[in-house]
């Protein structure tokens, strides 16, 4: 191949492939890998229902990966309303009030869900080795007077990192 017949290139968020595509005499797109790969997101257990028996998720977007960029987001929580999101290093399953206990509470930070019941956290995985093949486990609780015991929660969320 030319570099003339070179006519664009990518990279691919979550295979880390670099595409590139070519015209003339082939119109192909070569594909080339070995540049790393993303973790993953796995939900687990189950959440606290919340007002109307709304149940709160958690989900990450993202390549967990050292040194790379994710957002966990929460969801179907009461509008408006004050919780934690809590990040931790190991699953749990602890029976508490309505809900489950899902990870340990290795650090807390208030989380506040705007008017469509909603909230994002960016996060940026620092770029350290020691974080390659780790799991992060996060879960999110919010004051609910609606709820039994006046609290939902969401289901657990695992990141691993690769």
């Amino acid at each position: 191949m030319c570099s003339s017949d070179l006519e664009g290139a990518v990279l691919d968020p979550p295979t880390r492939d670099f595409l590139f595509s070519t015209y003339g005499g082939g119109n192909r797109i070569i594909q080339v890998r070995g540049f790393g790969s993303c973790g993953t997101f796995t939900n687990y257990g189950t959440g606290g229902p919340g007002t109307g028996s709304l149940v709160p998720s958690i989900g990450g977007t993202g390549c967990p990966r050292v040194g790379d960029n994710v957002q966990i987001d929460v969801d179907h929580v009461l509008p408006n309303t004050v919780g934690i999101l809590v990040l931790g290093t190991q699953q749990l399953v602890v029976p508490f009030l309505n809900f489950t206990i899902l990870t340990d509470l290795g650090v807390t930070v208030t989380s506040v869900v705007n008017s469509n019941g909603n909230a994002a956290f960016p996060l940026a995985i620092p770029n350290g080795a020691n974080l390659g093949n780790t799991n992060v486990y996060w879960q999110a609780g919010y004051f609910d007077a609606g709820a039994p015991q006046g609290l939902s929660a969401t289901n657990g969320l695992r990141m691993f990192i690769q």
